[in-house]
């Protein structure tokens, strides 16, 4: 098939005679003639072979894809459980936040910590800290002033109602402007110093992140989702134990104080009553609310294995609908939502009687307030004015301790959030890539991988390289060949120092990498990966992603783009450079498209080595052909590792070594190698090529 219509058809043999499409993707794939002897007929029958077990192998590869796709939709699957539980009740929160405490091993923090962290902040926290206790003072005057209004409301006189009502009245004018600049005063103040926190806070962190050597990365716990969190939701956290809230508590510590003496000053009696009575309320109140939490969290869960179902369906419809799971799926999911619409009903019974009682506390809370009130004024043992001053006093209390009790929350959160964050920010990279010391070297391009023993922080049991030696010369090309999981890509993540050694060295020119500046040596090293990583910004701002636009001339450009074959295609598209290559580069452009756009991003660096690392292996036969052109190109007088599956891309390397179990067990040329008839000759027979 080509541009979706059938062109060819027939069997293998025929298909080859006729020298067409087919003959051309067949010899896409093959050796070069090893025996230039050999018969057309023994090249037939090798021929008819291949096409036999190529079959098996493409079979090979579409499971392979079938499990990546699968895994792919399982890391989307945890992506989205992450956000959920982001975006849940506080109780996930929190339980997500005591989780990740212990996974990481940090002990919860807790506000000394977290203002000695702010210290930059100090100066706004002092300020917003002093006025909040200053708006502390406002609302017991203002205790005062009301039960003067309606004192004067009982007055005979309506000449002394109008003097009394008209001054009082204009108590509350300066009372009103004060209080305002003082709120506003309190809110930018402390609103500057959580910004700044947050603001250090995610640069800090984020600059800890990328400092982090591969590994920290390989780790489960430190998943992009998790460090996403981190950035996002732990740092506001963290912040929250220092911003308005705080200044909420301030207030209601210095309003309770001075209420509470205000009571006692005019009517103690009263304010026993008051001071035993009014914690009632705050129970029922603290009942009814762990009642619909313990409600909510039950149903939710239902509620949430309900989602995945929806989600699991809906990401796989594909699949539900080829093995008319249509009706399981649909069951599955009433099911989960069956009991929580069975217990609804009885529990909204249970929950309007208990909001009933709970809010009928306050009533009958003022019944006995106000009769004992009379019994004292009864009794001339608390005249009437005074009365209303405690009343009024501890009815102002008693809203500030709600306004001071939402901080608590949010303060239980800042300290695990904070124990997770400060423990990261105190940990150190084993790898510092951001840092100036090490040597500065210019590479020529020697390198030796000098007897290597190397196991992945996260599986240290398993040793993948054990004494793996193997040297290139500048300007020579090495490709490393094996099975799957022998080590080849081992080898290009040690060579960029994405990892260190167990034993052995990594030498460029002689010089141990461990001891050299990692930012000069990798600004040096290019690598084009299978799946090359594009940004959502055009097709020039990603050739020239990390290096100063005004140091590189259009000509220059246009040079690699041009040794990246990637230039015809540039010409056709209306906005030529400045396409916009779409999200991770995945809306707009085909894999060959993309991996020679990462190839110009390589060359535009002059690199004195290439790393190759499975850079044709995700594409078909078609953009192989042409990306292999460009990586020939690219290969030019520098030198080149070359890690691949597919023999036919590297058997034009200097040398080819082939790595089994962690060591090199063959090394030399494609005919060499050919010659000896072992591994590299079974992998090559494997692959189903031609000799």
């Amino acid at each position: 098939m080509k541009d979706g219509e059938i062109c060819e058809r027939g069997k293998h043999d025929d298909l080859l005679n006729r020298k067409g499409l087919y003959y051309e993707l067949v010899n896409a794939q093959s050796f070069t003639d090893i025996n230039p002897d050999e018969s057309v007929e023994e090249k037939m029958k090798r021929e008819r072979y291949t096409s036999v077990t190529s079959n098996r192998s493409r079979s090979d590869c579409i499971l392979s894809l079938k499990k990546n796709v699968r895994s792919l939709s399982d890391k989307s699957l945890l992506t989205e459980n992450d956000i959920g539980h982001k975006t849940s009740n506080g109780k996930y929160e929190l339980k997500r936040l005591h989780e990740e405490l212990k996974a990481e091993g940090a002990g919860k923090s807790n506000l000394t910590e977290i203002i000695k962290f702010a210290k930059p902040e100090w100066k706004y926290l002092l300020i917003g800290l002093f006025f909040s206790a200053i708006q502390g003072v406002i609302m017991p005057i203002f205790s005062q002033v009301y039960p003067q209004i309606i004192k004067i409301f009982s007055l005979t006189d309506r000449e002394e109602m109008r003097r009394e009502g008209h001054f009082w009245a204009l108590m509350f004018l300066p009372l009103g402007i004060f209080q305002g600049i003082v709120v506003c005063i309190v809110a930018i103040f402390f609103g500057l110093s959580s910004e700044k926190l947050t603001a250090r806070l995610r640069s800090l962190l984020f600059k800890n992140i990328l400092e982090r050597e591969i590994a920290f990365f390989d780790d489960e716990r430190h998943s992009t989702g998790r460090l996403t969190t981190r950035l996002a939701t732990d740092v506001p956290n963290i912040k929250n134990a220092l911003d308005y809230r705080l200044g909420q508590v301030i207030n209601g510590i210095v309003i309770f104080c001075s209420d509470i003496g205000i009571a006692f000053y005019y009517g103690w009696q009263l304010a026993i009553l008051l001071v035993t009575i009014f914690p009632l309320v705050g129970l029922t109140q603290r009942f009814y609310f762990k009642y619909i939490n313990a409600r909510v969290n039950r149903d939710s869960k239902r509620i949430e294995e309900a989602g995945k179902v929806v989600m699991e369906a809906i990401e796989n419809i594909r699949t539900v609908q080829a093995l008319t799971l249509e009706k399981k799926m649909y069951k599955m999911f009433c099911d989960f939502l069956e009991y929580p619409h069975k217990t609804a009903k009885r529990k909204a019974i249970i929950q309007a009687l208990i909001y009933g009682v709970s809010s009928s506390i306050i009533i009958f809370v003022n019944a006995v307030v106000f009769r004992f009130s009379l019994w004292l004024i009864l009794n001339s043992y608390v005249n009437p004015l005074n009365v209303m001053k405690c009343i009024v006093a501890f009815g102002l209390t008693s809203q500030s301790i709600g306004f001071a009790s939402a901080y608590f929350p949010e303060y239980v959160k800042a300290r695990l959030a904070s124990g997770i964050v400060f423990k990261m920010l105190g940990e150190k990279s084993t790898i510092e890539s951001l840092t100036d010391g090490g040597r500065k070297i210019n590479i020529e391009g020697n390198i030796h991988l000098k007897k290597i023993h190397f196991s992945y922080p996260q599986r240290s049991t398993v040793r993948v390289l054990k004494g793996l030696d193997i040297s290139i010369e500048k300007g020579k090309s090495l490709a490393l060949v094996g099975p799957s999981g022998c080590g080849k890509s081992t080898c290009i993540g040690l060579l960029e120092r994405f990892y260190d050694v167990l034993d052995g060295q990594v030498l460029i020119d002689g010089n141990d990498i461990r001891e050299t500046n990692i930012q000069n040596v990798r600004s040096q090293i290019a690598l084009v990966s299978q799946e090359p990583i594009l940004f959502d910004c055009s097709i020039k701002e990603n050739i020239l992603y990390g290096l100063e636009e005004e140091s590189v001339s259009d000509k220059e450009i246009e040079r690699v783009i041009r040794e990246s074959n990637i230039y015809e295609f540039i010409e056709t598209l209306p906005d030529g450079l400045d396409t916009n290559c779409g999200s991770k580069g995945l809306s707009k452009l085909s894999g060959g498209q993309k991996q020679r756009i990462a190839i110009a991003r390589a060359l535009i660096r002059d690199p004195k080595i290439l790393l190759l690392d499975e850079a044709t292996s995700a594409l078909d036969t078609e953009s192989e052909r042409i990306v292999q052109e460009a990586l020939d190109k690219a290969c030019r007088n520098r030198t080149v590792v070359v890690v691949a599956h597919r023999l036919t891309t590297v058997q034009n390397c200097d040398c080819i070594a082939v790595v089994n179990n962690g060591v090199i067990v063959e090394k030399g040329t494609h005919q060499e190698l050919i010659n000896k008839r072992g591994i590299y000759y079974d992998l090559s027979e494997r692959q189903n090529m031609k000799k």
